[in-house]
């Protein structure tokens, strides 16, 4: 089974913004034989803590998010098990069309993804926040929803 990581901007959104999407992905994903990697698994207790439209930001102290006790809470602990994700999965399918300001911590996916040659599937357009020539090259492909990178991702890791 093909497994794909689940890029996409958290500090800088809510979490019904950084959730919902991933829990699409994967449901189509899923019917087609492919796993997931989504870098929120274990971070349940994080919706408790954000109300609303309260941005992942707006807890961020230091550096972990204060009134979490979550092991996977801290900068060191998040950095480090996204990195060996994106190492260990077979594909990146990274959604930054919502994206307001930009995601340092996708664009380091995006270039863990490259780095290690794994497929990169970028969801943007010419006038996201992160259309710059670096991104746009680290990237396999670039399309412009999330239905074609979803269709991409199942085209190119041999879904059912």
């Amino acid at each position: 089974m093909s497994t794909v990581y689940l890029a996409g901007p958290i500090s800088i959104t809510t979490w019904r913004g950084a959730t919902s999407w991933r829990h699409a992905v994967t449901e189509e994903l899923a019917a087609s034989g492919i796993g997931v990697r989504n870098p929120l698994r274990g971070k349940e207790d994080f919706s408790k803590i954000l109300r609303g439209r309260q941005r992942f930001e707006h807890l961020w102290e230091g550096d972990s998010y204060k009134g979490i006790d979550n092991p996977f809470s801290s900068a060191h602990a998040i950095t480090h098990r996204d990195h060996w994700d994106v190492m260990n999965c077979d594909a990146l399918l990274a959604n930054l069309s919502e994206a307001e300001k930009v995601s340092i911590g996708t664009v380091m996916e995006i270039a863990w993804a490259y780095a290690y040659r794994k497929w990169s599937v970028v969801v943007m357009d010419e006038k996201n926040i992160h259309w710059h020539g670096m991104v746009r090259t680290a990237a396999s492909l670039v399309v412009p929803t999330l239905e074609a990178a979803v269709a991409a991702i199942i085209t190119t890791t041999g879904g059912l």
